[in-house]
C-alpha cells in the first residue's frame, strides 16, 4: 500500500479529491498521466486510486514510495484546492521583533484565479511559482512548496511564502474549514520593514514612535494616538 494516499483530478470540475472523499460515482483522472484511475473504496482498507493495468506505458504515480517529484507535485495540487475552497490563515515568524504574524489569505471568489506553475518576469529573469494567487489578472501572492530545496531570498517578489510539502500533506487531510500553516521562510514583518526604513527617511518621526509619541497607520507597534501631522 502507499505510504501518502495522493488524490486524483476529477473529470468535469478539475477539482483536486481525496480518495477518502471521492465517490465511485464520479470519474478521475491521474495528475501526471491523465489517464483513467480506478478508485478503491471499501469499508475495510484505506481508500486509494490506482491505474487501470497498463504493461506497455505504466504511470507510477501512485506507487508503493512515491519520489521527491511525485510529493512535491501532489503538495502543490492540495495546497491549490485549500486555497480555493478553505479559509487559510498563514503564520510567518519575523526575525526582527521575534513574534508570529497571522496573513489572512483572501477567500476565493470569481475575482481571484489560482495557477500551478506560474511563469512571471522579476528582475528581468523568467521565473516560475509553485502556486501562484491572482486578483484580476495581477498577482497578488506566490506560495514555494518546499520538500527538498528551499527557495532563493532573492527569486521572488514579496509577498510570498514558503511552506513544507509534509505540513500541507497533512493539513489537506483533517476536516474544517479554517486552517493556519506555519510559513517556514523567516522574513522580517511590514511593521519592521516600516520602522528600518522609516529610521533612515525620518529619524525624528522614528524617534517619537519608539517613544509611544505618535501613532502611523502602517505600524502597529505604537498604540497612542496623537497628532501624526505634527511629526
Amino acid at each position: 500500500m502507499p505510504s501518502v494516499y495522493f488524490g486524483a483530478i476529477q473529470k468535469g470540475t478539475s477539482h483536486y479529491i481525496l480518495p477518502a472523499h471521492a465517490t465511485k460515482s464520479q470519474e478521475y483522472t491521474c495528475p501526471e498521466c491523465d489517464k483513467e484511475l480506478i478508485l478503491c473504496k471499501g469499508k475495510i482498507k484505506t481508500p486509494y486510486f490506482r491505474h487501470k493495468v497498463d504493461k506497455k506505458d505504466q504511470c507510477k504515480y501512485y506507487s508503493v514510495s512515491p519520489n521527491e517529484t511525485q510529493i512535491h507535485k501532489d503538495a502543490k495540487l492540495r495546497l491549490k484546492e485549500l486555497l480555493e475552497t478553505k479559509k487559510i490563515t498563514l503564520l510567518r515568524y519575523c526575525n526582527k521583533c521575534k513574534k508570529t504574524h497571522p496573513h489572512n489569505i483572501p477567500i476565493f471568489c470569481e475575482k481571484y484565479k489560482i495557477y500551478i506553475e506560474y511563469r512571471f518576469e522579476y528582475n528581468g529573469c523568467n521565473k516560475i511559482a509553485d502556486v501562484a494567487y491572482l486578483k484580476d489578472n495581477k498577482l497578488i501572492y506566490i506560495f514555494e512548496v518546499y520538500h527538498t530545496h528551499k527557495t532563493d531570498e532573492t527569486n521572488r517578489p514579496e509577498p510570498w511564502f514558503e511552506l513544507n510539502a509534509k505540513d500541507i500533506i497533512d493539513i489537506s487531510t483533517t476536516e474544517g474549514d479554517d486552517f493556519e500553516i506555519q510559513c517556514i521562510r523567516e522574513a522580517n514583518c511590514d511593521d519592521c520593514i516600516y520602522m528600518d526604513e522609516l529610521k533612515i527617511s525620518n529619524l525624528n518621526k522614528w524617534v517619537r514612535i519608539k517613544l509611544g509619541q505618535v501613532f502611523h497607520k502602517n505600524t502597529r507597534i505604537c498604540i497612542d494616538y496623537e497628532d501624526e501631522y505634527a511629526v
